[in-house]
């Protein structure tokens, strides 16, 4: 069985970026919500989460689970986890920084 992309995901670049030192790839992509587009990179091999799509299926059934997870709605409650979770992490502080500046802008989209 063929794994159909989501329409409102659009692959803007096929081919994908790989950072060698941490033996990481990225793909980027369009997702459009019925009130905004977010355009970004999504990990599709990253060993500290054990993500590691290889085949054209995988990546679209992959894609089509992070698209739902984006959705706007869902932000909130997400803040609230990642809140919660970083106020139990007291010697994170470079990384809860770098957390910081990623999330920037995610509810304001």
């Amino acid at each position: 069985m063929t794994t159909e992309l989501n329409v409102n995901i659009k692959l803007v670049e096929l081919e994908r970026k790989t950072h060698s030192k941490a033996s990481e790839e990225y793909v980027h992509v369009r997702f459009s919500y019925p009130d905004h587009d977010w355009d970004g990179w999504v990990p599709v091999e990253y060993r500290r989460t054990g993500v590691s799509i290889k085949t054209d299926d995988e990546l679209y059934e992959y894609l089509n689970t992070v698209y739902e997870q984006m959705k706007p709605e869902n932000f909130t409650k997400w803040m609230e986890e990642q809140n919660k979770f970083w106020k139990e992490k007291r010697n994170a502080v470079t990384t809860k920084g770098f957390f910081d500046s990623l999330v920037k802008g995610v509810g304001n989209a």
